[in-house]
């Protein structure tokens, strides 16, 4: 009685932590969406226009979700139990996060290189942390079969840190005095590293790791060994594709650009993709979710293939760079952001917890109306892809189009704070009457 007894304040205090952690992500998305907002009604009002929308779902949403995913998922799959500071190191590092995060867009509000640079130690200093504290994981459970996604994650903290150095140059770039001469000449090349390896090293790796276990658990799909045998043998070669392109962003050279992004493409697709895809052909049911995570899959190959072969036809890094700035933003929305999407709506409701019934409770309500929401959503990116495609000027088309995705979004954010909240008020109400009834029967002995 006293072990059970000592150990259910630990769950419940686990589980607390864990729904504390993902208020930041919720939260970012809410100010992800009135970036994008204000970036499309009101540009001038922003100081950096492009710079900040983008930054607040990369940096604020995405990355504060990949630290607490990354950390769940390690933990769910290797079982290692939190002891000591290591309970409380997740959430510290969050905080550390998001406090450079934010010194960031406050130093490029005001211009500040200083500050920049302090946020990017913080920033960095996050990413290194935890990426060192899952090295260290993974190397006490090598046994594991499950270790090779834990594997994808320190790979993509590696990449993570290396892309926040870059950002910090591009911002001495931009704001700083008497820049070298070298540096304001090789700002292109560096701009499109910086991107290159967020999207592939840190986004990507992350994205093709996560869904080794979370598409086959959406499917509710048998865990193949072939699977995870092909996932651990590719994560080298989708290190050399990141590499390959980043390197030839660096030197200048725009078909190794494209290379690597074709190499990084063909190793993902032959290794993570295509078991998936089997496993998604034999399911036996799935969650709603699944389709979200398959439309964003597919449009994240689909844009990266694009953009490989645009790549390989430029003529200069300077040409890559100006390709990033117009569709970076469609990259996100269409293929990372849904992944996220899809990834939250499903985790959220197992994190929170509270038993079967109280866990469908807050499936059931992140699939309210999901296929209109999906519809939709594609709907438009399908359309303004077409239009980017077809080179025509319908900016008043753009715009329609940008505003309905938006809205799509802050649909999905509003409908998981909703099932959050409601699934927490269910978990409280379970457990208050648990109490109650465990108190009458005490009282009636």
């Amino acid at each position: 009685m006293t072990r059970t007894s000592a150990r259910k304040p630990s769950q419940k205090r686990s589980l607390r932590g864990r729904w504390s952690d993902d208020r930041f992500t919720l939260a970012w998305m809410f100010v992800a969406v009135v970036a994008c907002a204000c970036a499309l009604l009101k540009p001038h009002f922003l100081p950096q226009p492009v710079w900040m929308p983008i930054h607040a779902v990369a940096l604020g949403v995405v990355s504060n979700g990949i630290f607490q995913w990354s950390w769940f998922f390690s933990r769910g799959v290797l079982h290692f139990p939190l002891e000591g500071a290591v309970r409380y190191a997740a959430f510290a590092r969050i905080i550390v996060l998001n406090a450079g995060i934010v010194a960031l867009f406050v130093a490029m509000w005001l211009g500040s290189v200083p500050l920049s640079v302090v946020a990017t130690v913080l920033i960095c200093g996050a990413g290194l942390q935890q990426g060192v504290m899952l090295a260290r994981v993974a190397r006490r459970h090598r046994d594991s079969r499950f270790v090779p996604v834990v594997h994808y994650y320190v790979v993509a903290f590696v990449a993570f840190v290396l892309t926040c150095a870059l950002g910090a140059v591009l911002s001495y770039e931009m704001m700083g005095s008497n820049v070298p001469a070298w540096l304001v000449g090789s700002a292109d090349g560096i701009a499109v590293a910086h991107s290159v390896l967020g999207i592939g090293g840190w986004a990507g790796i992350t994205i093709l790791g996560t869904i080794v276990v979370l598409g086959l658990s959406m499917l509710h799909a048998r865990q193949n060994e072939k699977t995870w045998a092909w996932a651990s043998a590719v994560l080298p070669l989708l290190v050399a594709g990141t590499l390959i392109a980043g390197i030839g962003a660096l030197a200048g050279l725009a078909w190794m650009v494209g290379a690597g992004t074709l190499f990084f493409l063909v190793a993902a697709s032959g290794g993570v993709l295509w078991p998936l895809w089997t496993s998604f052909g034999q399911r036996r049911r799935s969650s709603p979710t699944a389709w979200t995570l398959l439309a964003g899959v597919c449009w994240f190959m689909l844009l990266l293939a694009v953009f490989a072969v645009k790549s390989m036809l430029a003529g200069s890094v300077s040409q890559i760079r100006e390709l990033i700035v117009t569709q970076l933003g469609i990259f996100i929305a269409a293929g990372i952001g849904q992944v996220f999407v899809a990834s939250l709506e499903y985790l959220v409701p197992v994190a929170i917890g509270g038993g079967p019934r109280i866990q469908r409770l807050g499936g059931e309500t992140v699939a309210f109306w999901w296929p209109l929401r999906l519809g939709l959503r594609n709907g438009a990116l399908v359309m303004f892809f077409a239009v980017q495609i077809a080179g025509t000027s319908q900016s008043g088309l753009q715009t329609v189009l940008l505003a309905a995705i938006l809205l799509c979004y802050a649909a999905e954010a509003v409908v998981v704070a909703y099932g959050a909240v409601r699934q927490l008020r269910a978990k409280n109400r379970a457990r208050l009457t648990e109490s109650a009834e465990r108190k009458a029967v005490d009282d009636e002995k």
